[in-house]
């Protein structure tokens, strides 16, 4: 199974991150970039950078997971820079995917943060979601589309959050915090 996201502004599209769940591993990465990060069915995680295991650590292993595990957290600006720079090697060529998670910039603020996270959650528990969901709203930032792959066990999930500065301030942790 693969899942790519995609971050269009209408005129440009661009791969920033892909996902690969083969049944036994999951894999994901930015599109084009010599490094991903690897969750084994025996557990092994570790980041895979040019050829050499970094970062490893001992999770649960993939088919006794329960509830979910976040493997990657990105966050960045909604800008037009992150178009005009991208690199070639993101721009969306009609590769293939199972399922894509879209991100259209015209749709949100142009001031907002957003946040992608990535991660397996145990098969017919989307309830070990529910905490992940809310994990931003007391900083103002809502999750605003989830994508969820159940064709592979554990299931893949996709989260977009997005916030303003407004937002955030508005929030009740800058409320508490910065009074």
């Amino acid at each position: 199974m693969r899942v790519r996201i995609l971050y269009t502004n209408g005129t440009k599209t661009i791969v920033p991150f892909w996902i690969r769940h083969d049944g036994k591993n999951v894999y994901c990465g930015n599109a084009g970039v010599d490094h991903h990060i690897s969750y084994h069915e025996s557990g092994k995680l570790h980041v895979k950078s040019k050829g050499d295991a970094l970062h490893e650590k001992m999770c649960v292993p993939l088919a006794k997971l329960a509830g979910k595990y976040n493997i990657l957290t990105s966050i960045f600006p909604n800008k037009q820079w992150q178009f005009d720079n991208a690199p070639g090697r993101m721009e969306y060529r009609n590769q293939e995917s199972d399922t894509t998670l879209v991100i259209d910039a015209r749709s949100i603020p142009a001031d907002a943060n957003l946040i992608v996270k990535i991660g397996v959650v145990e098969a017919g528990r989307l309830d070990a979601l529910v905490p992940e969901c809310a994990a931003h709203d007391e900083v103002g930032m809502t999750v605003k589309q989830i994508l969820v792959s159940t064709t592979v066990n554990p299931w893949v999930y996709l989260m977009l959050y997005w916030g303003t500065e407004a937002e955030f301030n508005d929030s009740t942790w800058a409320k508490t915090y910065t009074s």
